[in-house]
């Protein structure tokens, strides 16, 4: 089975602005595990400070 992950990211333009887009990531997973382990190193590292990861899933797809 092949995995892919998606999240929603929000970031804020100004003080008091903010928006939120769903991001799709093109890199595969084997296994729901190593998906989920990605997203996370997602969330901490690469994310600049002005994002935040607000739901990161990982999804079952049927193309590769």
């Amino acid at each position: 089975m092949t995995y892919k992950a998606i999240a929603l990211i929000c970031f804020m333009i100004s003080a008091t602005d903010h928006e939120c887009k769903t991001r799709f990531y093109p890199q595969t997973f084997d296994s729901f595990e190593d998906c989920k382990v990605k997203l996370i190193h997602w969330r901490l590292y690469e994310l600049s400070r002005t994002e935040n990861m607000v739901l990161g899933d990982c999804v079952l797809s049927h193309s590769k």
